[in-house]
């Protein structure tokens, strides 16, 4: 009799073991599916940027040889586009303001000076030399950044880096 009241709390407490053990490797299993669907959006997002600022530097390099008001005009539309689609990727990666701040920066500057430059061509004003040093500038700029992103995805693609590591090792590199 004295083993009969024994059992039942025993095996009781050994379903509740069981149940706890089974609750605890769902959750372990859905944190590792969340983990996977915000690194996948991280990467996509660094992905974007890097395609967004490859472009801008191609875009500032042809703005400085177009011939035509037509086409300077597409080409700074396009800049300017590009340089606000990649201020939004740079803005989804898991780093802060304070480690892009260089990089947020001269984003809005050209998409910005591109739009300016837009506006005044469209008013049938002529690009000043000194307009297009700046534009020389930035495509320098644009150039620079594009090696350290480059740098950045030999790491991710080496698996030396991680993008949920980004806030910790990457921001050196976007930080610039």
């Amino acid at each position: 009799m004295d083993r009969k009241r024994w059992l039942l709390p025993l095996a009781l407490g050994v379903i509740l073991v069981g149940a706890l053990c089974f609750w605890g490797y769902q959750q372990s299993l859905a944190r590792q599916r969340l983990t996977t669907v915000l690194n996948n959006k991280y990467y996509r997002s660094f992905y974007d940027l890097l395609e967004n600022v490859q472009n801008l530097e191609v875009l500032l390099s042809k703005s400085l040889v177009a011939g035509g008001q037509g086409t300077k005009s597409r080409l700074l539309m396009d800049l300017w586009q590009r340089a606000n689609a990649a201020q939004a990727s740079l803005n989804q990666l898991p780093v802060g303001d304070a480690l892009t701040g260089r990089t947020a920066k001269f984003l809005t500057q050209v998409g910005d000076y591109a739009y300016a430059l837009l506006l005044q061509i469209s008013q049938g004003k002529e690009v000043t030399e000194s307009q297009w040093q700046t534009l020389q500038a930035l495509y320098q700029q644009a150039r620079d950044l594009n090696g350290d992103l480059a740098e950045l995805e030999a790491r991710l693609a080496g698996g030396k880096l991680v993008l949920s590591e980004l806030a910790r090792e990457g921001g050196r590199l976007l930080g610039r």
